[in-house]
């Protein structure tokens, strides 16, 4: 990606950007391998016996765009 944008650090693609290619670059790893997504991170870390944490759902939303006063 550093060589596609043509900068040090990526600042012409954006965060928005890197993080969808970065995200889409997993997944489709995953699915070649057959993995879950989150095993494949592992993988690709060099690490794979690292647990991550998946939270099962939402628990409190917030912010702006919540239906509720919290911050």
């Amino acid at each position: 990606m550093i060589e596609m944008d043509g900068t040090e650090n990526k600042s012409k693609f954006g965060t928005d950007a890197i993080l969808g290619g970065s995200l889409a670059d997993h997944e489709a790893g995953a699915a070649e391998k057959g993995v879950p997504l989150h095993c494949h991170i592992n993988y690709s870390t060099g690490n794979p016996e690292v647990i991550q944490l998946i939270p099962p759902f939402n628990v409190i939303n917030g912010g702006l765009c919540a239906v509720n006063k919290l911050a």
